[in-house]
């Protein structure tokens, strides 16, 4: 069996086993011309079946957080406009409140700011508080005022309020809303040309061309063509931690960018890239992670790889030692996030990926 059939067969065996409905994946050695893809799945198992397809829409989730918030703070540090280690009080003065004013960009991006893992305000508002008058300024303030749990640069605490936070403040910054922003900095910029918040809003996208996601609790509906996350749909689909989505073609896009350092912000990137080191024993570069044992990237991608994962189901991984990327895209929370077995299939999958890659 060949390394392509390998893949091919374990990318199977999770749809026939209920692993996820769908997987949209792709791994590449540029240099040596190598690439291997599979599209396979159902885009949608309920009410009706519909076959994923390559061109296919997923909610990327924390994917958003590199590939937006991360990327402009890479690109507006590149010019100089961005000092990461200045405290939130100087960038915007007599803005932020006492519990976030001395925080740092390099601390939020890292995940060491002391600020808690999240605020499920799904518990305080209604769905239908979507969309109504400033109610956005209202969940940003709320997450500026979201008291500290550690103090500073103590300890990791992985926390979607630090990209919230950012991306409020790139947008005071520029004057302007983060998706114009990421589309007219960064994603057109680097060619990307399906990535998009709210995908809807285009009368080119239908909900067909987007694969579902959760059977949503608190919406009490089959949440497709709308963000996933809770905080983010609460702020009107466009936040700094989840909220874009695209389809594979912008992925591998982007990891080209990121191997061959061409793009907005790119030299910037060895610093983006590294481990911080703020907190002992810490994965954590600016917004992306890197590959570490029992993570998910597996146990062979070096160990200058980055990358970062969605709690949709999508992941990128990008190995600049080894010269390669490998993406997996999924819909794995549909039609319940109940179901973790793709949790461990995916370092499973990545190692697989490694060891055909190897002995091609």
């Amino acid at each position: 069996m060949s390394g392509l059939e390998r893949l091919t067969q374990a990318a199977k065996n999770a749809l026939d086993h209920d692993i996820t409905p769908a997987i949209v994946a792709a791994a590449a050695h540029p240099a040596r011309g190598l690439r291997g893809s599979f599209v396979g799945g159902a885009a949608t198992a309920i009410p009706t079946r519909q076959p994923v397809a390559e061109q296919t829409l997923f909610d990327l989730a924390s994917l958003t957080k590199v590939l937006v918030t991360g990327w402009l703070c890479m690109d507006l540090h590149s010019r100089g406009e961005l000092d990461l280690d200045a405290p939130l009080g100087e960038l915007l003065p007599n803005y932020y409140p006492d519990n976030t004013r001395q925080l740092s960009l390099r601390q939020l991006l890292a995940h060491c700011a002391g600020l808690p893992s999240g605020l499920r305000l799904r518990q305080q508002y209604p769905p239908s508080a979507c969309g109504a008058q400033d109610r956005r300024r209202q969940i940003v303030d709320r997450f500026l005022q979201v008291p500290i749990e550690a103090e500073p640069g103590v300890r990791t605490l992985y926390s979607d309020i630090g990209p919230v936070v950012i991306g409020d403040l790139l947008e005071q910054m520029t004057d302007d809303r983060i998706d114009r922003l990421a589309t007219e900095r960064v994603l057109s910029p680097a060619g990307m040309t399906t990535a998009t918040y709210r995908p809807l809003d285009n009368p080119a996208i239908s909900v067909d061309d987007v694969a579902a996601t959760e059977v949503c609790p608190w919406r009490k509906e089959l949440v497709r063509g709308v963000v996933h996350d809770e905080n983010a749909f609460l702020m009107d689909g466009v936040a700094g931690h989840a909220g874009l989505f695209a389809a594979l073609s912008d992925l591998e896009t982007a990891a080209r960018c990121f191997l061959e350092q061409r793009g907005p912000g790119m030299s910037s990137l060895a610093e983006f890239r590294r481990p911080q080191h703020l907190v002992p024993g810490s994965t954590r570069a600016l917004g992306w992670d890197t590959a570490h044992a029992d993570g998910p990237s597996g146990q062979r991608l070096s160990p200058e790889a980055f990358g970062h994962t969605g709690f949709t189901g999508t992941s990128i991984w990008i190995d600049p030692r080894l010269g390669l990327y490998i993406i997996v895209l999924t819909n794995r929370v549909h039609p319940s996030r109940s179901n973790q077995a793709f949790l461990d299939w995916r370092p499973q999958f990545h190692d697989l990926v490694m060891q055909v890659l190897r002995d091609e």
